[in-house]
């Protein structure tokens, strides 16, 4: 029998566990980051509560605040962290040495009638 007491769900530690994972994964939903929170808080002698999901609004209301998370959309959240991520670092690498044309080039589309003269135009087909 194991006499450790169990750790309560509070945010100190949730937030632990939320860095966690977010260091794994960039982006959760927030039933999933629930789920897996609760799974490895249980796993690691945690006391199972009766709402989690209030303490981890608090937490992700907090590491927002903080700027280490934002939310694209409701009950989706991306971590604001790029280190650690060679691949997204690759790719951005990637897009500062293209060349972008200064000129259009030829038009896909000829157009049959041009109408007055300036920068911007408007096509119709």
């Amino acid at each position: 029998m194991n006499n450790t007491p169990e750790i309560p769900w509070l945010r100190p530690r949730v937030r632990e566990i939320v860095e966690e994972l977010f260091q794994n994964q960039l982006q959760w939903k927030t039933a999933d980051l629930l789920n897996a929170a609760c799974r490895i808080h249980e796993e690691r002698n945690g006391r199972k509560t009766d709402r989690p999901e209030h303490t981890l609004r608090r937490v992700l209301t907090d590491m927002k605040n903080d700027g280490l998370i934002f939310a694209p959309g409701h009950g989706h959240w991306i971590s604001d962290s790029t280190e650690g991520n060679e691949i997204e670092d690759k790719e951005e690498n990637e897009f500062e040495t293209l060349e972008l044309a200064t000129e259009p080039s030829e038009p896909l589309f000829p157009a049959e009638k041009e109408i007055g003269e300036g920068s911007e135009c408007v096509y119709v087909y």
